[in-house]
C-alpha cells in the first residue's frame, strides 16, 4: 500500500504524463481545453499538478481525448516515478 506522500508523487507524474502525451501529439493546450469544455488555464494547472482535487472523470476524459487508455498513462507515470526514485538512491 502506498503512503499519502507516494500517492501525491504519483499524481504529479500522472499529470506530467498527460502533458507529455499532448506534446507528443503536437496539440495546443487551447485546442484541447476548448474541445473538452474546460479553460486552458485549468488544463495547464492539471498538467502541472496544481489541481490536486481533479476528478478521475476529468483525467479519463483527457486520456480519452488523446486516444490513450488511462491505464497506460498510469503505468508510464509509475515507471517514471520508480526510475526517478532509483536514481536518487
Amino acid at each position: 500500500m502506498k503512503s499519502n506522500n507516494e500517492l501525491l508523487k504519483l499524481h504529479k507524474y500522472i499529470c506530467l504524463e498527460l502533458k507529455h502525451q499532448r506534446t507528443l501529439m503536437k496539440l495546443k493546450q487551447d485546442k484541447v481545453a476548448f474541445d473538452l469544455g474546460i479553460s486552458a488555464s485549468y488544463l495547464s494547472d492539471i498538467e502541472n499538478g496544481k489541481r490536486g482535487k481533479t476528478s478521475l472523470v476529468t483525467y479519463l476524459a483527457i486520456a480519452n481525448y488523446y486516444d490513450v487508455d488511462f491505464k497506460l498513462i498510469l503505468y508510464r507515470a509509475e515507471e517514471k516515478m520508480n526510475l526517478d526514485q532509483e536514481s536518487w538512491k
